[in-house]
């Protein structure tokens, strides 16, 4: 999705900058339902992140919003990762996704429309950047699967819109997918 970049730059902690050009930079909304993570009980957690650079001009994510339901993940995301991973009530539909504060408030949501009828395998290999223990930190991971590609919206509520000035409602979606009998793998964090 396309966000306004004078806005993301307001959101962003010291040592980052918006990445992306024409005055928008990428912003990201993923639902997951982890269903059998190793050496964990099955939870579910969602992202809201935006791309950005480090002072070196590498780029990856930076997760702004990572509602979670399980309170064992809540800490090991902010402890070991440093996630802002905030308890929340989620709800993980095969096409549809959302994410709201632990007393009902609405955070954001994701519906996925018509989608190809077949998927392809892929593998991605992703960075994210995040602040842990004031310092700032890179996350690698991957993920893979079979992705359906499709269309989606996305919806971001007030209260986001609250917690983050100039964000739009709805925002424009360039891609959908759903990834299917994935699997993921997270690095520790090292300092950038």
């Amino acid at each position: 999705m396309l966000l306004p970049r004078a806005a993301v730059a307001q959101w962003l902690p010291p040592g980052l900058t918006p990445a992306g050009s024409l005055g928008v930079t990428r912003g990201l909304v993923t639902f997951q339902r982890l269903g059998r993570p190793e050496e964990m009980a099955p939870y579910s957690e969602a992202q809201f992140a935006v791309r950005v650079k480090d002072s070196r001009g590498r780029q990856a994510w930076h997760v702004l919003e990572m509602p979670v339901d399980s309170a064992e993940n809540l800490q090991r995301g902010k402890v070991i990762f440093g996630y802002p991973k905030e308890l929340s009530q989620l709800k993980v539909g095969a096409r549809t996704g959302t994410a709201s504060t632990p007393d009902g408030t609405p955070l954001f949501s994701i519906r996925m429309g018509p989608a190809l009828p077949f998927g392809i395998a892929r593998h991605v290999d992703n960075e994210a950047v995040q602040v842990l223990n004031g310092e700032l930190v890179r996350l690698d991971s991957w993920a893979e699967g079979k992705m359906v590609p499709g269309l989606a919206s996305v919806e971001l509520s007030p209260e986001l819109r609250r917690r983050y000035p100039g964000l739009p409602a709805r925002p424009l979606v360039l891609f959908g997918g759903r990834l299917e009998h994935g699997e993921l793998s997270l690095s520790l964090p090292q300092k950038t």
